[in-house]
């Protein structure tokens, strides 16, 4: 899995791109890249997402961002947690890789980014989560394939 961000007629793939000419929607799924008011791409990373697959299909928008969140069970730390849906299991949406708060040891490493290891919301590097923080704003239109 990637995090791209592509022009508006390559919409047959999983990515960031601008609506109706300006930047600030994310296509999340396989391919994320981010834009620069130009539509050139500026970004492209590896993210890991939900193992259950219950990502939501269809528009939602960011509706809440938190720079240090908790997870469902509250047992983990969520830095950069960007959210745009929710399940009966509790809010789903981008953060950096998560660690437990008892211990400070990751859910995964850099190297498992690419595989589908959550529970719902998609993981970053904590660098590409920084970025992604910089981006979506409340109000950014999020779609889901």
């Amino acid at each position: 899995m990637r995090v791209d961000a592509l022009v508006p007629q390559e919409y047959n793939r999983i990515n960031l791109e601008p609506i109706s000419g300006a930047l600030g929607a994310i296509v999340h799924g396989v391919d994320m890249r981010e834009l620069d008011d130009d539509e050139q791409v500026v970004r492209s990373y590896l993210v890991s997402g939900s193992r259950y697959r219950n990502e939501v299909p269809g528009w939602h928008k960011v509706y809440s961002r938190s720079e240090s969140a908790l997870g469902w069970d509250l047992q983990a730390d969520l830095p950069y947690m960007i959210r745009y849906t929710q399940t009966e299991r509790g809010h789903i949406g981008f953060h950096a890789i998560p660690s437990w708060r008892d211990s400070d040891e990751k859910l995964q490493t850099i190297d498992e980014l690419g595989q589908r290891l959550s529970g719902g919301c998609t993981r970053q590097a904590p660098q590409d989560a920084e970025f992604l923080w910089s981006f979506a704003d409340v109000g950014t239109r999020v779609l889901v394939l």
